[in-house]
């Protein structure tokens, strides 16, 4: 595996998720509930943060991870839906910074600009399908950088293009997200290490042309179509491409078992390598958990296994089950097996 991922606070705690990617320097954090118990490597090695919402149980480690960072040379990009930019900056503003000198954290808060939309959004505004599809659609970014060295005031910053969906994007890795309703909006994620071609040199000494410009394009275009779920280009040469498979982290809590919210999760956990999804509830407690906007753990389960995940985590459990946890994992895991079960069956030969 070309990623690991580590929960903050077990399936038991507080929200938040490590994310570590070979080859890439920094680690990924999703949510942010409490973390002074992690190592000091782990938190100075934080780059980026995605918040699904701001919960408390979500945000509560953010003045942990600031306070941990203030004496490193680096910039934190943060992402959140719309109207966490104001959030962060209420917290960042809660303190005197008379004393900061020359600390150089700097913070760089990403959020979808929503066209159309206030320029300063609620965070807590109620999630109806048209604010959610508007998110999704969303091909800009609003961005501010609060500095340490200047008492981190919000400077506002140009806002920035990106492709809907995505978080952050990087040569041969990306962070996309899917806005869900827990009321308010919370944001989903999924790591992604999309799949590429690669050339086979043997069949490519075979063919009657040289290498050069035609080979460029013919695995720019297999990587696009790759990416999209598409396959090979059925053009290219038998034998010239082959694929490296992709990897997929999706992480996806806090929001109702509603089916605008299943749609927008199967899509972007699909066939998922590893799935932590939110199991708060029992079964046996469904209404509550409808009334609270959150998953039992047999929804958990069976969306996991509906989504294709090969390897499903349930987590942020109720504390009302504090005294036998385990029957939460136990419903989770049951749903997603049985959910599996019929599908492995027709599929198999």
């Amino acid at each position: 595996m070309r990623m690991d991922a580590t929960l903050l606070n077990g399936q038991t705690g507080d929200a938040g998720l490590l994310v570590r990617v070979e080859g890439r320097k920094g680690l990924l954090q999703f949510d942010c509930g409490e973390n002074r118990h992690l190592p000091h490597a782990d938190v100075v090695a934080v780059t980026d943060l995605f918040l699904s919402h701001a919960h408390i149980d979500h945000v509560i480690g953010f003045d942990h991870l600031m306070r941990t960072n203030l004496p490193v040379d680096k910039t934190i990009r943060v992402f959140g839906p719309p109207g966490i930019t104001e959030v962060l900056a209420s917290r960042l503003a809660g303190y005197t910074w008379n004393k900061v000198g020359t600390l150089p954290l700097v913070f760089e808060v990403e959020e979808p600009i929503v066209e159309g939309g206030p320029a300063k959004p609620d965070s807590a505004r109620w999630a109806d399908d048209a604010w959610l599809d508007a998110i999704e659609r969303s091909a800009a970014r609003r961005v501010t950088r609060f500095h340490c060295m200047r008492q981190f005031v919000p400077e506002p910053q140009p806002a920035r293009p990106a492709r809907p969906g995505l978080a952050l994007e990087e040569a041969g890795f990306e962070v996309r997200f899917a806005p869900l309703t827990h009321g308010i909006v919370s944001l989903a994620y999924a790591a992604v290490i999309p799949p590429r071609s690669r050339v086979v040199a043997e069949v490519l000494a075979r063919q009657d042309r040289p290498p050069g410009a035609w080979v460029r394009h013919l695995k720019a275009q297999a990587d696009r179509r790759l990416a999209r779920g598409e396959g090979l280009p059925p053009d290219a040469p038998d034998g010239l491409l082959d694929v490296i498979e992709g990897e997929r982290i999706a992480y996806a809590t806090d929001f109702r078992f509603a089916e605008s919210n299943v749609r927008r999760v199967l899509d972007l956990a699909r066939d998922a390598d590893l799935f932590f999804c939110e199991s708060v509830f029992l079964h046996e407690h469904a209404e509550t958990a409808d009334v609270a906007h959150h998953l039992t753990a047999r929804q958990a389960g069976a969306l996991a296994a509906r989504a294709g995940a090969r390897r499903f985590v349930p987590f942020h459990f109720s504390r009302r089950y504090q005294d036998d946890y385990g029957r939460v994992a136990a419903e989770a895991e049951a749903a997603f097996l049985a959910e599996r079960a019929p599908s492995e069956a027709r599929t198999s030969p």
